[in-house]
């Protein structure tokens, strides 16, 4: 009977930097369904959600549960981010997909290269005008890593021309 009731989840490795604290890898456990859009959730759905702490699993086996807004970076296979079906669906509904190179530095004297993209309707295309979004954090690419960086934490984005 209880078997009807279990959500099925899967695995998704990460690399978690806490305020304060060396980056540690971490487990996550995600939604076959997210909640705000069709298809998985991802690891910003879990980072933007609602919910002041979620689970975690250390390298030891041990379960820990995280504080949402004490994660600077959480670094994830970019796969696990954004799957091919979610970016086509998202680029044919929302408009054109926009890029920009960064340099973003936090506010512990750190920085981090990559490249943003999004999507935002015409008249809005600016990198400001989808910062300014309510999401808590912003994804920032390297190759086939996804950085989730919390926006709190961020001092200054330099766009590299």
């Amino acid at each position: 009977m209880s078997e009807e009731y279990r959500v099925p989840k899967r695995e998704v490795a990460a690399k978690v930097t806490i305020a304060g604290q060396k980056p540690v890898s971490l487990k996550l456990y995600l939604a076959g369904q997210a909640a705000s859009h069709a298809g998985y959730e991802r690891p910003s759905d879990l980072l933007n959600g609602s919910l002041s702490f979620f689970p975690v699993i250390e390298k030891k086996g041990r379960l820990a549960l995280l504080q949402r807004d004490a994660v600077v970076i959480m670094s994830v296979p970019a796969g696990d981010e954004r799957g091919e079906v979610d970016e086509g669906a998202g680029r044919e509904v929302a408009g054109t997909l926009s890029s920009e190179r960064v340099e973003v530095n936090l506010d512990d004297g750190s920085s981090l290269k990559g490249r943003v993209e999004y999507v935002m309707p015409e008249g809005r295309r600016r990198l400001v005008d989808f910062l300014n979004l309510g999401e808590r954090f912003l994804a920032v690419r390297q190759d086939e890593t996804i950085h989730l960086v919390n926006k709190s934490r961020i001092t200054r984005i330099g766009v590299k021309q």
